[in-house]
């Protein structure tokens, strides 16, 4: 049974399921994080982004090899596009409520993009 976040995405509980780690999932549940110490939660979640980034970063270089030069150029730059917008983005959550739960809203926001990203570019794998 998936965990259910209530601090990610701005307090919208998610379910942990198929696009994150058992071990996301499991450390959420232990120690720290299980008893809501924030600096236990961000590190979860900081662990994760590590991993989400891997296998953006993987997909990313597979579809890149798939592609053509202008559609390679053209994919480059929507990721750039991507990343100022999930900064944008990321950056006003870190500044949401003004508490230490900031932290733990700006770590989720970017590991929520970078995971909704890394499936996307997934799904241009084939």
């Amino acid at each position: 049974m998936p965990v259910i976040l209530s601090f990610l995405l701005f307090g919208a509980a998610i379910p942990i399921g198929d696009h994150y780690t058992p071990a996301f999932d499991a450390c959420l549940e232990s120690g720290g994080a299980a008893q809501g110490r924030t600096t236990a939660q961000i590190a979860c979640i900081r662990d994760e982004l590590g991993r989400q980034d891997c296998f953006l970063n993987k997909a990313y270089q597979a579809v890149m090899e798939q592609r053509g030069e202008a559609r390679r150029s053209r994919l480059q730059h929507e990721e750039r596009t991507w990343i100022r917008q999930r900064d944008r983005k990321c950056n006003a959550a870190y500044r949401q409520e003004g508490g230490t739960i900031d932290q733990v809203l700006g770590a989720s926001c970017v590991l929520e993009e970078t995971r909704k990203r890394r499936v996307y570019l997934e799904s241009l794998e084939g």
